[in-house]
C-alpha cells in the first residue's frame, strides 16, 4: 500500500510516518506543502500511472488550507480518470472551521490520534 502524507509540520509528519510504518505501510511519501504534493503526484502519474492508495492532508497546510489542496488533487485525478481517498488531519482548533469543507475529503481524523484509530480509519476507507 502507498500513502502520501502532506503536512507542513516536520514533527507531525515524522509521528504520522512512524505510525504508518507501525501499521506495516512500506510506501510512504511525504510533502510539506501543496505545490510539492501536486508535483509528486504529477510525476508519479506520468512516470508509471500510479497514485497513492490514500492521501493524508493537514487542514492547516501553511501556504493554503487542506481543503484547497484536496480540490486540486481531485482535479488532477479526475483528469486522468483516477481517484484516491483523501483524509484530512485536523487539530481541535480546526474542527469548527472545517465543518463547511468536509465535502472536500472522504474522512477526517484528529492529529495525535491513536494507531488503532488510524488503522480503523484506513480499513474503512480502503474497504
Amino acid at each position: 500500500m502507498a500513502v502520501l502524507v502532506v503536512d507542513d509540520n516536520d514533527m507531525d509528519r515524522y509521528i504520522l510516518c512512524r505510525q504508518l510504518d507501525h501499521l506495516k505501510i512500506k510506501q510512504i511519501s511525504q510533502s510539506s506543502n501543496q505545490a510539492d504534493a501536486l508535483s509528486l503526484l504529477k510525476a508519479s502519474i506520468s512516470e508509471n500511472g500510479n497514485i497513492p492508495h490514500l492521501i493524508l492532508i493537514d487542514y492547516y497546510l501553511g501556504d493554503t488550507k487542506g481543503s484547497e489542496c484536496a480540490k486540486k488533487v481531485k482535479a488532477l485525478f479526475e483528469g486522468g480518470g483516477m481517484s484516491c481517498p483523501l483524509l484530512v488531519l485536523m487539530s481541535s482548533a480546526s474542527i469548527d472551521e472545517l465543518q463547511g469543507e468536509l465535502a472536500s475529503f472522504d474522512a477526517s481524523l484528529s492529529k495525535g490520534t491513536s494507531i488503532d484509530d488510524l488503522s480503523q480509519k484506513f480499513q474503512a476507507l480502503l474497504a
